[in-house]
């Protein structure tokens, strides 16, 4: 047994495979939180003491994302991830921005949990609690397709968005299942004024509209300039639908944008 993060951990090698077993927070060995079974190459347990990992999570995530290692048990209880939000006005915005989504380890255990009736539900919120920016600011301001803060800045996918709009407005680009996509607008927001209301609430990416006229959100993630933790597919997946649920409470007065010609 080796201690990492308060935990015992308990590496058992056997002829074809590896476990890495994670204690409960009782640390009483067989009580498993949990088991991660990798294949050769195999690891020693003193190079996990010596990874200088922060957390448990950073220790599954390790695992998973380096030794390709499956995990075979989890905790029985649902991450808190998923009710943490449920009365908050916006929840989809709260699910999205948490460290759970964003971890390429944790974020396979909250999709478990997350329920298509839950995920509705969170959407039917996040649509009742979203401000009518129509009624106090129009959602098209004006971009010229020039980023405000100057080249040397770390919105990579902000300058994505830009160069999309720039050469594909008149065109469209085409996605792998040959939707033709026509960009509209980039950093789209969907706030109406500062107040308690718009709190968290961002801006879409690039905003588009296809052949037959709908809508599209385009939710980017570029890897960090210099490196940096990848944001996890999940997390651009709930981003997105939290823009969805947003602007649609809105779409009447956001069609009639006198600015969106």
């Amino acid at each position: 047994m080796i201690q990492i993060c308060g935990r015992s951990v308990k590496v058992q090698t056997g002829a074809k495979t590896q476990t890495v077993n994670i204690c409960t927070s009782a640390n009483i060995n067989g009580q498993y939180d949990y088991r991660i079974r990798l294949r050769p190459p195999f690891i020693k347990a003193e190079t996990l003491l010596f990874e200088n990992l922060g957390t448990i999570d950073d220790l599954v995530d390790y695992l998973v994302r380096q030794h390709q290692g499956d995990i075979e048990q989890r905790p029985a209880s649902r991450p808190n991830i998923v009710t943490s939000s449920a009365n908050n006005r916006h929840p989809l915005t709260v699910l999205f921005q948490t460290a759970e989504v964003n971890n390429f380890a944790s974020s396979r255990l909250v999709a478990e949990a997350l329920t298509d009736g839950e995920l509705r539900l969170k959407f039917k919120q996040q649509l009742e609690a979203a401000p009518y920016r129509g009624l106090h600011k129009d959602y098209f301001v004006g971009h010229m397709g020039r980023i405000t803060a100057g080249v040397a800045t770390n919105r990579r996918e902000e300058h994505l968005a830009i160069a999309l709009w720039r050469d594909y407005r008149k065109d469209g680009f085409v996605l792998p299942d040959d939707t033709r996509l026509f960009p509209v607008d980039y950093q789209l927001p969907l706030k109406s004024h500062r107040d308690e209301e718009n709190a968290g609430l961002g801006k879409i990416d690039l905003f588009c509209a296809e052949s037959a006229g709908d809508s599209w959100i385009c939710e980017l993630k570029i890897r960090p300039a210099g490196g940096g933790r990848v944001e996890t597919p999940m997390k651009a997946m709930i981003e997105a639908l939290a823009y969805c649920g947003t602007l649609d409470a809105d779409m009447r007065c956001f069609r009639h944008d006198p600015t969106s010609s």
